[in-house]
């Protein structure tokens, strides 16, 4: 927070975000991995090959997994374009089993898991001494229009009846959307995170600040992300319904939607939340279920990808709603859990609250260095910074 002023809710979300993030030395150790595989594919195939990480990797929101009521590895999500063939040319099993057959041979098939809808599967053991490891999920790709566009086109496997088909998707397309939803408030935290990293990094050594890469930036759009799939993976490992938690990609989505530049992780997760909440609401109402980011036609649902046509929410209508009607119970759950508490002054068992929503030990010297009082008060009272950013007429992400 700017000029030193920071407030008891911002302290304590910053410690949370910072707990959950992926490791300075495990990102690193992932990274090296894919860059490993990527000249492994191009000097077995003999074909151009772009090798690059898609999902919260690419948008500097991963968390550790949390299933079946425990911390699992991390998962790598990796497309593997072949951008010197094209879907008029080869079939979508074609394309599957370039990649598959490549990774049956040494060192790889060693780690190979069987294949998956649209992946293949590397499982990376943690290291001796380590108590986590990588699940490197490998999606084998053409280009759709080389040259005008980033979109791609993936492989699909049916389970049912093992038929493959083409699928679409734009990774390249969605981070720059991402990244133009939080444009304000990364170049207004900029250069005092990179001076923050620069002086203090244990983990990495920088020669100077230019050195450092734009990905080291956080913003409290992708901290407030982080926090919000780790809620979630609790609160549904808890309630033993986890095939109806909400896929990242609609909490990502809404979140970029709903997020207002806001400059502290506390006030974007409070905007968010609470955006997502009135959102909850129109479960109820059945005059009023249509808004701009979550419709309902009286039979299904919809919640748009920004840049391909996707609908995230396409299985919500299926077993009377059962995942529409767990994710409003979720946002109404996170809502109780993080924010209110904090709003109404009931803090008497806000630790444990926090503690047990997110399985994420906070010590008890840290907590009650906050005050927080039956007031909500802070350490520092002090206007929260927003800034009012209007949408960008332009589209950049569909370039």
């Amino acid at each position: 927070m700017p000029n030193g002023i920071v407030t008891a809710p911002e302290k304590l979300f910053e410690e949370i975000a910072k707990k959950l993030d992926i490791p300075a030395k495990l990102y690193d150790e992932a990274e090296q991995n894919y860059n490993d595989l990527a000249k492994y594919l191009e000097s077995t195939l003999q074909l151009p090959i772009d090798v690059y990480v898609q999902g919260s990797f690419m948008l500097g929101t991963v968390i550790r997994p949390y299933r079946k009521q425990q911390d699992k590895d991390y998962d790598v999500d990796l497309v593997c374009e072949f951008h010197s063939l094209s879907k008029e040319e080869c079939t979508p099993k074609q394309i599957k089993h370039l990649l598959g057959n490549a990774l049956q041979k040494e060192p790889y098939n060693r780690i190979l898991d069987e294949e998956g809808k649209r992946c293949w599967t590397l499982n990376y053991p943690a290291k001796q001494g380590e108590l986590v490891g990588f699940h490197i999920d490998c999606l084998p790709c053409v280009p759709v229009l080389p040259n005008f566009s980033t979109k791609i086109a993936l492989t699909n496997k049916d389970k049912e009846t093992g038929d493959y088909n083409w699928a679409y998707s734009d990774p390249r397309a969605f981070k720059k959307w991402f990244d133009e939803r939080q444009k304000v408030a990364f170049m207004q935290l900029r250069d005092v995170q990179k001076r923050y990293i620069f002086e203090n990094s244990q983990s990495r050594v920088y020669n100077s600040i230019e050195e450092i890469p734009d990905r080291c930036v956080k913003t409290p759009l992708q901290k407030a992300i982080q926090i919000l799939k780790r809620h979630r993976d609790v609160y549904f490992s808890s309630k033993h319904n986890e095939d109806c938690k909400p896929i990242s990609m609609i909490i990502t989505v809404l979140s970029a939607h709903l997020y207002k530049q806001e400059l502290t992780t506390y006030e974007a997760l409070k905007t968010i939340v609470k955006g997502m909440a009135r959102y909850a609401q129109l479960f109820e109402k059945y005059n009023e279920r249509q808004s701009d980011l979550i419709t309902f036609d009286g039979e299904t649902w919809e919640i748009l990808s920004p840049v391909v046509d996707e609908n995230y929410a396409e299985t919500w209508h299926e077993n009377n709603h059962g995942k529409a009607r767990a994710f409003f119970e979720w946002v109404n759950q996170l809502e109780k859990d993080l924010l209110l508490p904090i709003e109404t002054g009931e803090l008497k068992n806000y630790k444990f609250l926090v503690e047990n929503s997110l399985r994420s030990d906070i010590s008890s010297s840290f907590f009650d260095s906050l005050k927080l009082n039956s007031n909500g008060n802070r350490v520092i009272t002090a206007p929260t910074p927003t800034i009012n950013a209007t949408n960008p007429i332009n589209k950049p992400w569909l370039e």
